[in-house]
């Protein structure tokens, strides 16, 4: 938006003496004395002190502990005392001094701390507030005590002219407001140097006529200018200053400047000169002292005026006429001239202007375009103006057209609505205006069923629309409560430029309708307790019924009469009075009629049990883990106990103080996978305690949710329905301790006093969900056994982060054996005693020698570990050593005792067998002495290198690690440590072969989830190329299908074989995926193309409606008669539909043009693949080939063709048709559920009048569908 800017052509630039930096200091200071602190005060010395307003200096009094202020002295406050040598003495007595350890005071100038002003006695500190905010003070070095007499106080001494040059001594007899003991005052010396150019200036501007000089001094002071003729005989500085002719050279220009401050440009011009002529422009500066110091030499400027400037203003021509509104066109001709401003001069004020940006800058046209056109402000004043166009670079040259008359002639007027007219609530209204010199308007008006005034959108946030769009589309919303209204359309400039409409009649004929649920119809993860809220389409008031809670087998567990349920506007809110069970389905119900809107449509309630259905939970989220540790040491731990990702953003952690109500939930972010915990710690925890921990930490809420010390309760909520911004409907589903009770110090739990107070809190592995239905006192229960959690002592965090409530507290050893130095087996079978937690394990006849040191190999059930110290261990007596489970909590110790077999061994088995790579283990059967080893696909069994271990003792040959041909088996023999007896072994190696399937058998599923019975399993199958894909020129894969029919088709990830085409037939060797729930093979190991050039299989011939299915996916299809919906759904995507239901077509495989290759209500034959992509089944045209476009009759002209009367109506509709002689008419009525109750067909002649009776039908809201050829149209009645 443009702006308008005072010019002043002008300015008078006023004198002031400049302050500088004061030379002032604190110069004496009591404040403690042997008796009751008396005479308490301070004094400050200020050099020229009639120079400055000493209302500018204040004393602030500082608290060391803590760096506050606690009080403040203005120097204007403080009493006069002497004046030595151009010093001045200010004091004050201030009773209240503090007396250290320490204290302190600073003085400040203008707001400014002083430098070195900020002093504290007997230590030092930081201040934080004030003057002195965030320096640290100057301990003076000196104080008083209980031997200082009130009349002693601490002083500067020595000689000089400021603080730096005296030192503060020891307390002696208070001088204030007079020269301290042993000091001496010295004046300050005077300036005596002249001032300095700053760098780059004075610096020369020079115009036709004219120039402006720019200069700049460190110190305040004047500038003095002459203009000379080019090489006149140099001024000296005296000469400069005196601005008169001297010798024989004629001062052409004086003029000088007063510089009031330092670093800051001043400007003169300087007139008179002659266009593209050379002067000498010499300039001399002096200071502000008495007498003035002058610079020696003054300096020169050598300087050229340009060209003479020319501005010819062509358009606007004196007495023309211009429109609020409109644009003022100018032209113009110029020379010289870079850009140029625009502006005015207003008679009738006498003021002028100058057109500005929004930031109040003026708007700067380049001189070179010649033209410009101005749009007028919509406020602007009608009246005489003189427009004025100036040169940007020099305001004082311009040319104007005077008298222009500026007229308004603005016009904004309603076409549609008019007084009188009438709309049902849902329909759209078609404003329609005829507005000229006017940018944007609003359309609003006055409510008269409830007294008040509305913008549209909303009132809060008025939307300013095109003047020149002439008319917008605007749906009454449903929850419309009004019978009439004023509509005003206003310029959205000058609102008092109005049109209104008046009145304007709403009628509404709509029942209410369901908006929103809490909890979502089908939502399966919802707690056991909550408030369940159902909201409508507009207001509603409760009449008489009930809304009924049953569950799956229809058995009513709750009755909510509407009258006494909390009711707001369009929200009845039902706090469920039972504790749900845990996976089990429910759905709500309510009686017709027991809701009305405001034109007391009722509502037909709800009968359809899957209309607001939900699921509770099987498992939920809860606290597994609570750390109240030492200082900041404190943490909580979350488990997802369920079979899926859980999105935390969905729940919060609420907190108590002290016993107080539950604060707001602090919402938890990220997603917590299952069996996984997410750990919140205090930022300032010590995390070297973490060293062991398994702890993913999150500090964002850590300081709050974590500032607790044992009586402050913790509640995980979840949210039923809305958002945390926007109408949060949450509910506890666990808690740590209980809100609003004050334990103490802490609760009780596991029979452990104040529990959760310095210890740690661990959930018991066979919790599942929270302890909502419960409670806590149960949660917590009475002893070790009642309870849910394990009481641990403080700083117990080495659990924290790891999944405990699924971990095993078994501490079972399954196997034991021993090896020597070289990891060589030398230990026979164990005999493990668990309840006796013993092990007794023999080692072979030759390894008796090295006893004192071998090498434990320990397997612990379900992951848990073993603590041995050390290598290797002496075995020579039992040997002790502890267990720990999987959970980390639980221990046993375990005894292992060693035998030494009396004679060498004689077994002679293979005890394990592996080739790299393998699918399995090997299959070793010790019975016949055979191994079988399963390779991939494809390997090369001609050189393979197995590694193998034997019995205790034993050799074996061939040697583990020789490579072997395996085409055939290989005998492996063994021989036993007794050296004589032996085994022969045969291996045999085989090369995976995948199972031969169909696609259908690849397909076909009835898991809900959609997945391929062969998800990740490698499959041979065969099919014909239907469809390639090829994105962005690189070649990704294609579909195969070997019949047209459902399941038959899928989609290969391939993008190494490129030279495939459409109607190749290939047997492929690939592995099963889902990607993203889109069943694909990939991974393709081996391909052959059978033949080419085979006629496609399909395409099916489907509904849009029926499309949408697992069974379809990857299919070649085909659709008829598809209306085209919306053909800017994004990202390439379209949705049709042929009257069944709609359907989403997408360019993943062709990149067509949306906007321009569909017509919103055109009709169109499709073929096409089926895939799965972001949630939804998609077709896929394959080419332009696959589209096409098959409109009959224009919708437009059927629109206009049909009429149907009366509506509403008692059930007895006609419907009339003009202009479509011999087209035959399929009609349809549909209810709001979608089904259809009418149907009829008749083929037009001349007029028709076909009667539709649906007098049978509820009363209600229709939709009717009138279909000619590949066209149709949907209208609505309402039967009442």
């Amino acid at each position: 938006m443009k702006k308008i800017l005072p010019l002043f052509l002008f300015i008078a630039l006023g004198w002031f003496p400049l302050q500088g930096q004061p030379n002032v200091w604190i110069n004496e200071i009591h404040y403690d004395n042997n008796s009751s602190d008396s005479g308490e005060g301070f004094e400050v010395v200020i050099e020229n002190a009639s120079s400055y307003n000493l209302g500018d200096f204040t004393v602030t009094l500082y608290n060391g502990n803590g760096g506050t202020s606690y009080g403040e002295v203005n120097l204007n406050q403080c009493t006069l005392g002497t004046s030595v040598n151009g010093f001045t003495f200010y004091y004050y007595y201030y009773s209240g001094i503090q007396n250290g350890a320490p204290d302190g005071l600073c003085l400040s100038y203008q707001g400014s701390l002083i430098p070195g002003q900020f002093l504290s006695y007997e230590g030092t500190f930081t201040a934080t507030e004030g003057p002195a905010n965030g320096v640290t003070s100057t301990d003076i070095g000196v104080s008083e005590d209980d031997n200082t007499t009130s009349t002693q106080s601490l002083q500067l001494s020595g000689s000089g002219s400021t603080y730096a040059e005296f030192i503060w001594q020891s307390p002696s007899i208070s001088t204030f407001g007079n020269v301290n003991n042993n000091q001496t005052l010295i004046p300050s010396p005077g300036d005596t140097q002249p001032p300095v150019w700053t760098t780059g200036y004075p610096k020369a501007i020079p115009r036709d006529d004219r120039g402006t000089i720019i200069v700049n001094l460190d110190e305040p002071g004047t500038v003095y200018a002459v203009v000379l003729f080019n090489d006149a005989t140099p001024p000296t500085s005296q000469q400069v200053k005196a601005g008169a002719d001297y010798d024989t050279v004629h001062v052409l220009v004086y003029d000088s400047v007063v510089v009031t401050e330092a670093n800051k440009d001043y400007y003169m011009l300087l007139g008179g000169a002659t266009p593209e002529t050379d002067y000498d422009i010499w300039l001399v500066a002096q200071d502000n002292e008495t007498p003035p110091n002058i610079q020696t030499d003054p300096v020169k400027l050598d300087v050229t005026t340009t060209a003479p400037r020319s501005l010819d203003m062509t358009k606007p021509e004196d007495k023309d006429t211009a429109y609020i509104g409109g644009d003022l066109h100018f032209e113009w001709t110029s020379q010289n001239i870079d850009s140029l401003y625009i502006g005015a001069y207003v008679p009738a004020l006498q003021e002028t202007f100058i057109i500005t940006d929004d930031n109040d800058q003026p708007i700067a046209i380049p001189a070179l375009l010649g033209s410009f056109d101005f749009p007028i402000p919509q406020d602007a004043f009608p009246g005489y103006y003189n427009i004025l166009l100036f040169d940007a670079a020099d305001t004082s040259y311009y040319d104007q057209a005077d008298s222009v008359l500026l007229q308004d002639k603005r016009v904004l007027e309603w076409v549609s609505p008019q007084d009188h007219e009438t709309y049902y609530v849902g329909d759209i209204v078609y404003f329609k205006w005829h507005a000229e010199y006017i940018d944007s308007i609003y359309i609003g008006g006055y409510d008269y069923t409830d007294s008040s005034w509305f913008m549209i959108p909303d009132d809060d946030n008025p939307m300013a629309f095109p003047a020149n769009l002439d008319s917008l589309a605007f749906p009454i919303p449903l929850d419309a409560s009004t019978d009439s209204v004023r509509l005003i359309i206003y310029n959205a400039d000058d609102t008092t430029l109005q049109d209104i409409a008046d009145p304007v009649y709403l009628l509404d004929t709509i029942k209410p309708e369901i908006e929103m649920l809490m909890p979502d119809n089908g939502k399966t993860d919802v707690p056991y307790a909550f408030t369940a809220v159902l909201a409508f389409s507009e207001n509603v008031t409760p009449l008489t019924g009930n809304i009924y809670l049953h569950k799956e087998d229809g058995t009513v567990i709750a009755t909510f009469d509407v009258t006494t349920v909390q009711h707001e506007d369009n929200v009845l809110a039902l706090s469920l009075p039972i504790t749900l069970d845990a996976a089990t389905t429910y759905y709500f119900t309510m009686d017709a009629g027991a809701v009305e809107d405001y034109r007391h449509n009722v509502f037909g309630g709800i009968s359809d049990p899957g209309t607001w259905r939900f699921t509770t939970a099987a498992k939920q989220l809860y606290f597994s883990e609570y750390v109240e540790g030492s200082g900041n040491n404190k943490a909580l731990e979350i488990f997802n106990p369920t079979d899926q990702t859980v999105d935390l953003s969905e729940y919060g952690i609420m907190t108590t103080s002290n016993g107080s109500d539950w604060y707001f939930p602090a919402p938890l972010h990220g997603m917590l996978a299952p069996g996984d915990v997410y750990t919140i710690v205090h930022p300032d925890f010590d995390f070297s305690l973490l060293a062991d921990s398994a702890a993913v930490v999150d500090t964002l809420w850590g300081a709050y949710i974590n500032y607790f010390n044992g009586d402050d309760a913790r509640g995980l909520v979840q949210l039923v329905g809305g958002s945390w911004d926007e109408f949060p409907n949450y509910t506890l589903i666990d808690v740590i301790g209980e809100e609003g009770i004050d334990p103490g110090s802490g609760w009780d739990v596991a029979g452990v006093a104040s529990a959760t107070q310095d210890h740690t809190l661990i959930r018991k592995n066979n919790v599942e969900t929270g302890n909502i239905r419960i409670g806590w006192d149960a949660s917590a229960g009475t002893d070790a056994a009642s309870s849910e959690w394990i009481v641990l002592e403080q700083n117990f965090v080495a659990n924290l982060g790891y999944p405990t409530p699924n971990a095993s507290d078994n501490t079972t050893i399954t196997a034991f054996e021993l090896r020597d130095t070289v990891g060589n087996l030398v230990s026979t079978t164990a005999i493990i005693d668990s309840a006796a937690a013993t092990v007794s394990i023999e080692v072979i006849y030759s390894a008796g020698h090295m006893v004192d040191s071998l090498v434990p190999v320990v397997t612990v059930a379900d992951d848990g570990s073993a603590v041995i110290n050390g290598d290797t261990l002496d075995f020579t007596n039992p040997v002790t050593f502890t267990v720990t489970a999987e959970d980390g909590l639980t221990t046993r110790d375990w005894t292992v005792t060693v035998t030494i077999a009396a004679a060498p061994s004689t077994d002679a088995a293979i005890l394990a067998f592996s080739i790299p790579n393998q699918m399995s283990d090997a299959v070793i059967d010790a019975a016949n002495h055979t191994v079988a080893v399963v390779m991939p696909y494809g390997t090369d069994v001609t050189a393979l290198t197995p590694a193998l271990e034997v019995s205790a003792g034993a050799s074996v040959t061939p040697a583990a690690g020789e490579a072997q041909d395996f085409t055939n088996p290989v005998v492996y023999t063994v021989t036993a440590e007794d050296g004589t007896t032996t085994a022969d072994w045969t291996v045999t190696v085989t090369a995976f072969e995948p199972p031969v399937v169909g696609i259908f058998d690849v397909q076909y599923t009835t898991d809900a989830s959609g997945d391929s019975p062969y998800k990740g399993q490698m499959v041979r199958t065969s099919g014909i190329v239907t469809a390639l894909n090829i994105y962005q020129g690189a070649f990704k894969g294609y579909f195969l299908q070997d019949t047209a029919a459902a399941w038959n088709g899928i989609y290969v990830y391939d993008p190494d074989h490129d030279t495939l085409q459409v109607g190749d037939s290939v047997t492929i060797v690939g592995t099963v995926d889902e990607y993203y729930n889109f069943t694909e093979i990939k991974n393709i190991q081996d391909l052959t193309v059978v033949s080419q050039g085979n006629t496609l299989p399909g395409p099916v011939d489907l509904t849009t409606g029926d499309a949408a299915q697992e069974k379809w996916e990857g299919v070649f299809v085909t659709f008829h008669n598809a209306t085209c919906l919306d053909n800017n759904l994004g990202y390439g995507e379209i949705s049709v539909d042929d009257g069944s239901g709609a359907l989403v077509v997408d360019d993943f495989l062709y990149q067509y043009d949306p906007a321009s290759d569909f017509t919103v209500n055109n009709i169109y034959n499709l073929t096409g693949v089926m895939n799965y992509t972001y949630g939804a089944f998609k077709l896929n045209p394959r080419s332009a080939n696959d589209i096409s476009d098959v409109t009959g009759i224009d919708n437009a002209t059927l629109k206009n063709s049909v009429r149907i009367y009366p509506n509403p109506s008692s059930g007895i509709f006609f419907l009339t048709t003009e202009g479509m002689d011999g087209s035959v008419l399929q009609i349809s009525v549909m209810n709001t559920l979608g089904k259809v109750v009418y149907t009829k067909e008749f083929t037009h002649n001349n007029l028709s009048r076909e009667q539709i009776n649906l007098t049978e039908q509820a009363k209600g809201l229709y939709f009717i569908r009138i279909e000619s050829g590949n066209n149709a149209i949907v209208k609505r009645i309402i039967v009442q």
